[in-house]
């Protein structure tokens, strides 16, 4: 298992690489902030399809906790397109596109402590579990 920061090290590089690679594009409307992300989340690879639900796999990580104010990166791996809405939220997080595609990234800003989960209302085993913490 890996401890904090190594997980932080690992997401700031993997962050770096999506930044500045051009095989990265951010969608359209890229969440609520131009703030440079601090947290990773992927979509992960054939999450498509069902089953990645079984161990917990289609965004990597499941789950993640955060302090209030930090800024997390989505990005698509999957050759599929998605989307990320927050349970008992009207707006996705990538307001107002509708799909991230395949190599695309947005970034969120959490203001706001507390617990989300968040689903792909495309492909709905796929979830994910958000904690802010202040």
């Amino acid at each position: 298992m890996l401890a904090l920061d190594e997980v932080k090290v690992e997401d700031s590089e993997k962050i770096s690489t999506i930044y500045s690679s051009d095989d990265y594009t951010e969608t359209r409307y890229s969440g609520n902030t131009k703030s440079t992300a601090q947290h990773l989340i992927e979509i992960a690879n054939n999450s498509w399809q069902q089953g990645c639900e079984v161990e917990e796999k289609c965004f990597l990580p499941h789950m993640k906790t955060i302090m209030v104010n930090d800024v997390i990166m989505f990005v698509n791996y999957d050759d599929f397109e998605h989307n990320i809405l927050v349970r008992g939220d009207s707006q996705y997080l990538h307001f107002p596109a509708d799909v991230i595609r395949a190599d695309e990234y947005f970034v969120y800003k959490f203001n706001v402590p507390g617990k989300y989960e968040y689903v792909c209302t495309l492909h709905p085993w796929m979830e994910g579990k958000i904690t802010v913490e202040r």
